[in-house]
């Protein structure tokens, strides 16, 4: 399950750093790019706390801040260790339902939610394994402490 843990948090966070440095800069395609600076515009009415608030931020530093923390967050996930990747993998389920809301708001169909929608659910796996990873250890620590102190009673 490590190995597969690992996996899908590499394949995973170099996706999320690909498409974060999409929203930042032209640096892949400009093509892309030009693309990914309408999608924000249209989307920047649908901000979630945009209800709440009444406030939308401006498009343009919402994409910047947007694909920043996609970049950040998807560079832990593929190279950090441990909790980093587990509070990264968090970030990035947040962003991902922010845009699936995105998406809901303006009506758009499943074709324009479907990458959000698989690699959220690639995160909920990653999630998942990593909380069974860390039952098992927690598991065999106590297993362990168990034998030390039986063994530790009748050796003494």
């Amino acid at each position: 399950s490590n190995l597969a843990l690992n996996a899908i948090s590499i394949t995973v966070g170099l996706f999320f750093l690909f498409f974060g440095m999409l929203k930042l800069c032209p640096l892949f395609s400009d093509q892309l790019y030009r693309d990914m600076r309408k999608i924000f515009i249209q989307t920047a009415g649908t901000f979630p706390l945009h209800s709440i608030t009444g406030w939308a931020p401006n498009p343009h530093s919402w994409r910047r801040v947007y694909g920043s923390a996609e970049s950040v967050a998807g560079l832990l996930l593929a190279v950090c260790p441990g909790p980093i990747r587990d509070a990264s993998n968090l970030a990035l389920l947040g962003l991902l339902l922010i845009n699936l809301h995105a998406v809901w708001s303006l009506g758009q169909g499943l074709k324009e939610a479907s990458h959000g929608m698989v690699f959220g659910l690639l995160l909920l796996c990653r999630l998942v394994i990593r909380v069974q990873v860390w039952q098992r250890e927690r598991e065999l620590a106590a297993e362990t402490a168990e034998l030390e102190q039986t063994y530790g009673k009748k050796n003494s």
